[in-house]
């Protein structure tokens, strides 16, 4: 762990609880709270939540920053790029749910909308009861119909593939009266109560009219704690605090929304977005760079307090980032040749050189979490995969888990052995290139959105130069990129594929076969397999979490002996670089992404921003940082 200096130490301190002034909120793995909606929370939703007692000042403005070329506020349809703070699911600024995700605990959902729900006795069906004080920002009353219209346009044509593959499973929404709903479900499925409250409520009187996408070009209604009052396609958001918001005097907003504003603005590219950083156009900055954390952000205002490093120990699901090879294309048809491009890359070597050693190499789908395979298969987990044995790897069966590809093998070894990899798949070296048997080279393009992609990308492609395969880098403007990526236009392409604490439908949009044929799924490999299929069901069905790890245990090894992607890394840490002007509560929670904690229960102290504002004018170094009167 590097500590800048004290000032950020104390930060740091706060955040993971290394004072024994803090109470730190362990959340309890062995909650598998997807089973049944009903299922006891763990903290009591009619009161105030423990990390919002500490007092909060009100007022200020946050300003965040992003790269991404945003130009609607519908985070509900396929078309177009999604403004930043507009998610199609859970609670936002200005689109409440019917109930908000516990931030700290594996799958738990507090009511918002919805005073309360139950699931009946055969699990076919749920009952939504909506609070009558729940009103949108325009003073209407949200009601049964807004619930059942929200469901019908996100689940139609008109919404994004994803949610209607995430919903599925619904059958038909009813409006029982006013404040009440009920969903009828296809099936049994156990995460499906709770994923409904997810899903954000739009007013019918304000979106059944005209084009529903267009209808979000420059207007946002909801029912959240913030209205939008400014929004400049690929520019800029503003958000102005409701001082109307009906659950302003409810326990849920108590040491909550405390900006007057949050403004979001974008720029042009990663380089300019640093720049604008330490220009403090903006107040957070997220680092997903190593090189950027180890030597951007430095030098004198870092030197000076004014802006304050926190590496946050990041526990939970890490997923896996990998280049994935999309196999709807014919070049990656081959297992044999996707084993030996993944075998091709040298992580050891970039670690050293490009990452500072920050990163640990991913060795599973669910990276860092129970649902990663070790070892050989167990006999649970056999139970289930030699039934599918005609359907995946022979690998899957014989090739234990729990290391990095290539593990502790030098880079030359790696060559050698995709080199027979390629070779046993029938190609042939002509003038230092593979050829397959019709004379097509060996080659393909690793679609990119920044150069950052592209630094990393290069010794990859170097390394595969000199195997005798062709690999060239495609860099694509982001509005560009993600026009392609949501039509599976690329051969191979960066790209993140998150996990949860508690799985569940999501595997579906990542991994489902019927993802693989949707324009705008995450299923970016194309994975079409009976047998992952399967599992998937398994997944979805689990009535204990140890149902659920055996099916993802084995899930896990399929995936990863079909190499669908070249694997990457991951950090431990969260990397957060602020402007010394915010303050954060007292108790903070122990999972936690820490930009939206900030977003949601930070506040700016005014006392600190003078001081800022103050050391800069006259060029001084702030003293240590007081973060709400804890000192170290």
């Amino acid at each position: 762990m590097h500590i800048q200096n004290i000032s950020i130490k104390k930060i740091l301190f706060i955040l993971l609880a290394l004072t024994s002034s803090i109470n730190i909120l362990a959340s309890d793995n062995a909650l598998f709270g997807r089973m049944i909606g009903n299922l006891p929370a763990k903290y009591d939703g009619d009161t105030s939540f423990p990390w919002a007692n500490s007092p909060a000042s009100k007022g200020g403005t946050l300003t965040l920053g992003t790269y991404v070329p945003f130009d609607t506020v519908n985070p509900y349809t396929v078309k177009g790029i999604p403004a930043t703070l507009f998610s199609p699911i859970s609670c936002t600024p200005v689109f409440e749910a019917l109930a908000c995700s516990g931030i700290d605990e594996t799958f738990s959902m507090y009511g918002r909308i919805a005073l309360r729900w139950e699931e009946a006795q055969d699990k076919l069906s749920s009952t939504y009861y909506i609070n009558p004080k729940a009103k949108f920002s325009d003073g209407k009353q949200i009601t049964a119909d807004d619930v059942v219209f929200t469901f019908d346009i996100v689940r139609s044509t008109k919404g994004n593939p994803n949610s209607a593959n995430y919903f599925n499973d619904i059958k038909r929404v009813i409006k029982l009266n006013d404040h009440t709903v009920k969903f009828e479900y296809t099936k049994i499925n156990p995460e499906l109560t709770l994923i409904i409250g997810q899903q954000g409520i739009l007013p019918k009187h304000i979106y059944n009219q005209g084009d529903f996408t267009r209808d979000f070009t420059n207007k946002a209604i909801g029912s959240g704690p913030y209205l939008l009052v400014r929004f400049e396609p690929g520019q800029y958001l503003e958000f102005q605090k409701n001082p109307d918001y009906w659950g302003n005097d409810e326990p849920f907003s108590k040491g909550k929304y405390n900006y007057d504003k949050i403004a979001v603005k974008a720029f042009k590219d990663p380089t300019v977005h640093l720049q604008g950083f330490f220009a403090e156009e903006f107040d957070i900055h997220q680092v997903n760079s190593a090189r950027q954390w180890a030597v951007e952000i430095s030098g004198n205002l870092v030197e000076k307090n004014y802006i304050l490093k926190l590496e946050i120990p990041s526990p939970g699901n890490k997923g896996i980032q990998g280049f994935v090879m999309n196999t709807r294309k014919d070049v990656f048809k081959e297992p044999l040749v996707r084993e030996a491009l993944a075998l091709s890359l040298d992580f050891g070597s970039m670690n050293k050189t490009l990452f500072y050693n920050q990163y640990f190499a991913n060795e599973s789908y669910f990276t860092n979490s129970d649902f990663a395979a070790t070892g050989l298969p167990s006999e649970e987990e056999l139970k289930i995969l030699e039934p599918l044995n005609s359907n995946i790897p022979e690998a899957v069966f014989t090739s234990p888990m729990g290391n990095s590809l290539g593990d502790k093998m030098t880079l030359r070894q790696r060559l050698g052995r995709a080199k027979q990899l390629i070779e046993q798949a029938g190609y042939k070296i002509d003038d230092g290139v593979y050829e397959d048997s019709q004379g097509q080279e060996l080659s393909f393009s690793i679609l990119i959105n920044n150069s950052i992609w592209q630094r990393i990308a290069d010794p990859y492609v170097q390394d595969l130069k000199r195997l005798g395969i062709q690999a060239r880098i495609d860099l694509v403007d982001p509005s560009i990129y993600e026009q392609r990526v949501r039509n599976f236009d690329y051969d191979m392409v960066v790209a993140v594929i998150p996990q949860s604490d508690s799985l569940g439908n999501e595997q579906l949009d990542f991994f489902g076969s019927d993802a693989a044929k949707t324009p705008g799924s995450r299923n970016y490999a194309g994975v079409s397999s009976d047998a992952v299929d399967e599992l998937i069901d398994r997944i979805i069905k689990a009535d204990s979490r140890d149902e659920l790890m055996v099916a993802s245990k084995a899930m896990d090894r399929i995936l990863w002996y079909s190499y669908y992607l070249v694997p990457h890394w991951y950090s431990k840490f969260s990397r957060l670089a602020i402007w010394n002007k915010l303050d954060l509560p007292t108790i903070i929670p122990s999972k936690v992404n820490p930009t939206i904690f900030l977003i949601e229960y930070g506040w700016v102290d005014k006392n600190k921003e003078n001081a800022l504002n103050q050391a800069k004018s006259s060029n001084n170094t702030l003293p240590d940082s007081n973060i709400n009167g804890v000192i170290n």
